[in-house]
C-alpha cells in the first residue's frame, strides 16, 4: 500500500510504500476512494516535525522531562537510543476517509466485502490507498451519499460533538471561533438547528465562506468592531454559547470567548488552542468550559465501550455521532459540496501539503482522490523486497555460521532497545521484519537494511534464510508465535513473558519439549548483566540458602495501557515483575515452590501496580520483591540485595555492585551506563545458534518462572499463600 506519512526526526513528508496490513479478527481492509484533509490538525503535526531538536523540545516539554528521567535511570546512551527511536518515526496523516471493504477479519459481523464505508481515527483512516481499520471505527454509507461527502464524516462528527456539548436550543445565539473546515461544518450544523450564528476568524476568505454558508454575521477577531458586531447581533445580551474550533497555540480564542459569552454561558473547545483560563471573566460570569473529545466518547480510547463503541450510555458515542452525520447527509439536511475547494490526486498530496504549509493554498476543504487499483493484486502485497533473499545463511568473516534473523514486531522496544544493539553484531544476516500494520515494518527494514518487510509473519517462518526468529510483539501473542516458530524448525528469541496464562504456558512448554533441537531464549536479560554475573561469582562458594530483596521503582503507566489488558498484556506482574523472579532463580539455582503477595489498594492504581511478593524456594532460600509504581521516576529504578553465608551483596541499579564478607568490602567498577544485560543476552543466543555458546532449553525452569507470576496474581486475589504448580512429569 501507499501511505502519506510525516517523519518526526527529519521533518520529511512523503508517500511511503509499505506492506498491506494484515487484518485482525475485528479489522477491515478498506480500499480508499476519498479522504478529507483536516489541515488545522495535520498542520500542527507537520510544523512540530519540521522544527529543530531544540524547537521540538520547546514544543514538547513533556518529552524533555521523559528524557531527563531516562538519563537518570538508564544512563545517557540508553536515553539517547530510545529518544532517537521515538523521534525517527513516520506517522500517517489523516483521520477521515471513505472507501470499499476489500477484506474482513474472521470476527467481523457488521460488514461484508464490497460494502461502502466511512472510516475514522488517527492511524486508521489515513491518507493511504488501503487502510486496516477496526470494525468499531467504520459505518456503512447510505446509497444516496457519495464517497466524497462521506469522507468528511469524522470531521463532521467533531463538529457535531461540540454542538451537543454546547446544547443550543432553537433560536440560541452561538459564536464559532475558527472558521476552517471543522468551523464551517459547525456553522452548517448550527444553521440546520435554527441558531443565530456569528463566525469569527482572522482570515478574510474564511469569513466570506462562513457568511455564504449561513452565518448571520462574521467578524475579524482582531478588529475593534468585534464588540459592536456582538452587541448588534445579540441585542447586547452576548452569546448563549461559544464553540472554539481554531488551531493555534495562542490563548486569544479562549479570552475572546469569555468576553462575548453571556453570564453562565457555555464555552466548548473543539480545536487545539491555548487554555490559560482568564479567571476574572470566568469568575464574574460563572462561565463553564468543556473540552470536546474529538467526535465523541470512544474516539480516542474506549475502555467503557468494549463492543463497537455502541452503548446506551452516554447516548451520543463516537459511532452514534458519525451515524447521525451520515443521516443528515442522506436526508439533505446538510451538504458538503460548498466546502470542497479542491480535488487532488493522492499522488500529488506531498506537493499540495507543502503549499498549504507555506500559505500558497487555501485551507478550506480539500479532497484526496485515489485510483481504483486492483483489489485482487492488493491482497498479495503483504511483502516488499529490498534485497535479494539468500538461499540460506552464509558463512561469516570469522568462519562462524552467520545467523539469519527474522524479526516479528517493529514497535518502540524493537526500535529503541533491540535493533540498536543487534546492528553491532557482524555475524547476523537481517533477513526480514514483520509488523501487522505494515508501515513500521517498511521503515525498520529500510533503516536497518533487512531483506524484506512484510505484514505476514509467516513469511519469516517459511524463509530458508532464517534460523533465528525474534518475537517482540505484545505479550498476548508470544505463546502462539513461539509454538509456530518451533513447528517451523526455527530457533527463537522471545521477549518476556513466555505466556500470559497457565493454559497457554503448558502448551508452549510442551512444544519446547517436543522440539528439543530448536533453541529458545526468553528475554530475561537481568541474569546476563555484568552486575548479576559478577555478584553471583562472589557467592559461588556459599552453599546455603540465600535471602534476596528486590526493590523496583517501576513508574506509572496510563490506566488504559494495553499492558493491563487481560488478552494483550496480562498485567505488570506477568509482564515485568517476572524479571525479578527469574533473577532470584538465577541466584538461588532453585525452584519457587510457593508465594505470598499483598498490594496497596488505592483509586489511583490497579492492584498489580504496587505489589509485595514473598517467594519460597525448594532449597530454603527466600526472596521478597517490592514492586511499586508510586515513586519518583527520576530516582534509581532497581536495587538487588543478596544475603547468605555471612556475606551481603548489593546491585546498585545495574551500574555497579558491592560485596561485603569477613569485614572486607569489594566493589565493581562503575559502569558508565546502566547495563541490564540487553546486549549480552543477544550475544548469548546468537552464539548459541552458532554453536559457540552453551545453551539448553531448561523447560521446567521456564515454566516455574512464569507460573510463579501467575501464582502471585492468585495470591493477591485470595490473600493467602499459593503453591506454584509443577510442569507435567516434573
Amino acid at each position: 500500500m501507499k501511505v502519506l506519512a510525516q517523519n518526526y526526526a527529519s521533518g520529511k513528508l512523503e508517500i511511503i510504500e509499505a506492506p498491506l496490513p494484515t487484518p485482525s479478527a475485528t479489522d477491515l481492509i478498506v480500499r480508499t476512494v476519498a479522504s478529507a484533509v483536516s489541515i488545522g490538525t495535520e498542520k500542527n503535526m507537520i510544523n512540530v516535525a519540521r522544527k529543530s531538536l531544540l524547537g521540538k523540545a520547546i514544543e514538547r516539554p513533556d518529552w524533555v522531562l521523559q528524557v531527563k528521567n531516562k538519563v537518570k535511570t538508564e544512563g545517557v546512551a540508553e536515553a539517547y537510543r530510545q529518544s532517537k527511536a521515538r523521534l525517527d518515526l513516520s506517522v500517517p496523516l489523516g483521520y477521515s476517509s471513505a472507501g470499499v471493504v476489500e477484506d474482513v477479519g474472521s470476527g467481523v459481523e457488521r460488514f461484508s466485502i464490497g460494502d461502502a464505508v466511512v472510516c475514522s481515527g488517527s492511524g486508521y483512516a489515513s491518507h493511504a490507498d488501503f487502510n486496516c481499520v477496526p470494525e468499531k471505527f467504520c459505518e456503512k454509507i447510505p446509497d444516496s451519499v457519495n464517497f466524497e461527502d462521506a469522507a468528511f464524516c469524522a470531521l463532521g462528527g467533531i463538529a457535531l460533538e461540540a454542538i451537543r456539548l454546547a446544547k443550543p436550543a432553537l433560536g440560541d445565539r452561538v459564536a464559532v471561533i475558527g472558521l476552517g473546515l471543522i468551523g464551517n461544518l459547525t456553522v452548517k450544523l448550527l444553521k440546520a438547528n435554527g441558531c443565530r450564528i456569528l463566525g469569527i476568524d482572522i482570515d478574510t476568505e474564511k469569513l466570506a465562506m462562513a457568511k455564504s454558508l449561513g452565518c448571520d454575521a462574521v467578524a475579524n477577531s482582531t478588529s475593534d468592531s468585534l464588540s459592536v458586531i456582538v452587541d448588534t447581533l445579540t441585542d447586547g445580551k452576548k452569546f448563549d454559547s461559544v464553540i472554539i474550533s481554531a488551531a493555534t497555540k495562542s490563548n486569544e480564542p479562549i479570552e475572546t470567548a469569555a468576553r462575548i459569552c453571556r453570564e453562565r454561558g457555555k464555552i466548548v473547545v473543539a480545536g487545539l488552542v491555548g487554555l490559560e483560563i482568564p479567571r476574572k471573566e470566568f469568575f464574574e460570569k460563572e462561565l463553564g468550559v468543556t473540552v470536546s473529545r474529538a467526535w465523541g466518547p470512544g474516539a480516542i480510547s474506549a475502555p467503557e465501550f468494549p463492543h463497537l463503541l455502541r452503548s446506551p450510555y452516554p447516548r451520543w458515542s463516537a459511532s452514534e455521532n458519525i451515524l447521525a452525520f451520515l443521516q443528515l447527509l442522506e436526508g439533505g439536511a446538510i451538504s458538503i459540496h460548498e466546502l470542497v475547494s479542491k480535488r487532488v490526486q493522492f499522488s500529488q498530496a506531498p506537493e499540495i501539503y507543502t503549499k498549504l504549509i507555506e500559505g500558497q493554498e487555501s485551507e478550506s476543504g480539500i479532497i484526496l482522490s485515489y485510483e481504483s487499483g486492483n483489489p485482487v493484486l492488493a491482497k498479495s502485497r503483504s511483502r516488499i523486497n529490498y534485497l535479494q533473499e539468500r538461499s540460506g545463511p552464509v558463512g561469516g568473516s570469522n568462519r562462524k555460521e552467520q545467523v539469519g534473523i527474522g524479526l516479528i514486531g517493529a514497535g518502540m522496544f524493537s526500535r529503541g532497545t533491540f535493533l540498536p544493539r543487534l546492528q553491532k553484531f557482524a555475524d547476523v544476516d537481517l533477513v526480514g521484519v514483520a509488523s501487522a500494520r505494515g508501515l513500521s515494518a517498511a521503515e525498520v527494514a529500510k533503516k536497518y537494511r533487512f531483506g524484506f518487510a512484510t505484514s505476514d509473519y509467516r513469511e519469516l517462518l517459511v524463509s530458508q534464510s532464517t534460523n533465528l526468529i525474534a518475537i517482540l510483539t505484545r505479550h498476548g501473542t508470544h505463546a502462539q508465535l513461539v509454538m509456530e516458530c518451533l513447528e517451523a524448525g526455527k530457533n527463537v528469541f522471545v521477549e518476556k513473558p513466555l505466556a500470559i496464562n497457565e493454559a497457554e504456558l503448558r502448551k508452549v512448554c510442551k512444544a519446547l519439549l517436543d522440539n528439543p533441537e530448536s533453541l529458545v531464549q526468553v528475554g530475561f536479560n537481568r541474569r546476563f548483566s555484568p552486575s548479576a554475573i559478577g555478584l553471583k561469582k562472589k557467592f559461588a562458594s556459599i552453599n546455603e540458602p540465600l535471602a534476596l530483596n528486590f526493590q523496583v521503582n517501576a513508574g506509572t503507566l496510563p490506566k488504559e495501557s494495553w499492558v493491563y489488558d487481560a488478552d494483550e498484556g496480562g498485567g505488570r506482574i506477568v509482564g515485568e515483575l517476572c524479571h525479578f523472579v527469574d533473577l532470584a532463580v538465577f541466584f538461588t539455582q532453585s525452584r519457587v515452590v510457593s508465594v505470598d503477595a499483598s498490594s496497596i489498594k488505592t483509586d489511583r492504581f490497579r492492584k498489580d501496580d504496587n505489589v509485595f511478593a514473598t517467594l519460597q524456594f525448594s532449597n530454603g532460600s527466600v526472596a521478597t520483591i517490592s514492586y511499586f509504581s508510586d515513586g519518583d521516576k527520576s530516582a534509581p529504578r532497581e536495587r538487588v540485595e543478596v544475603v547468605g553465608g555471612g556475606a551481603i551483596g548489593v546491585i546498585h541499579d545495574f551500574q555497579r555492585f558491592s560485596f561485603i564478607s569477613g569485614g572486607k568490602k569489594t566493589s565493581s567498577s562503575y559502569f558508565a551506563n546502566v547495563d541490564r544485560g540487553a546486549k549480552s543476552i543477544l550475544k548469548h543466543i546468537i552464539g548459541a545458534v552458532q554453536g559457540v555458546e552453551a545453551h539448553s532449553n531448561d523447560v521446567p525452569a521456564l515454566f516455574n518462572t512464569t507460573a510463579t507470576t501467575f501464582a502471585i496474581r492468585v495470591a493477591l486475589d485470595l490473600g493467602t499463600r499459593v503453591t506454584v504448580p509443577l510442569l507435567e512429569n516434573e
